[in-house]
């Protein structure tokens, strides 16, 4: 249960982090007159505002968030499927 909660907190905090980040450099790149082509308008925009590291940081915080979330749903049927597979092993065994 606290590896949902933990993975929850995670991921909505990384996805508040990205939607504010976004939408700031979305509204910068409409206000831009000049860019660049390869990165395009909104990649100047990221890195005129220089939030490209705490874009990763948000991405890794819902990707860390995602994987606590799957961990603690799927965790009690992995200890299950061990303990079967152990009991089997032993009485194969003796």
């Amino acid at each position: 249960m606290k590896k949902l909660i933990g993975g929850g907190i995670f991921f909505l905090s990384g996805t508040t982090l990205y939607t504010v980040l976004i939408d700031r450099a979305s509204s910068t790149a409409s206000e831009l007159g000049g860019f660049s082509t390869p990165p395009g308008r909104f990649g100047t925009a990221v890195d005129l505002l220089g939030v490209s590291a705490p874009l990763n940081l948000s991405k890794l915080l819902m990707i860390v968030g995602a994987l606590f979330i799957v961990w603690g749903i799927f965790a009690d049927d992995i200890k299950k499927r061990m303990n079967n597979k152990t009991k089997k092993n032993d009485k194969s065994t003796t």
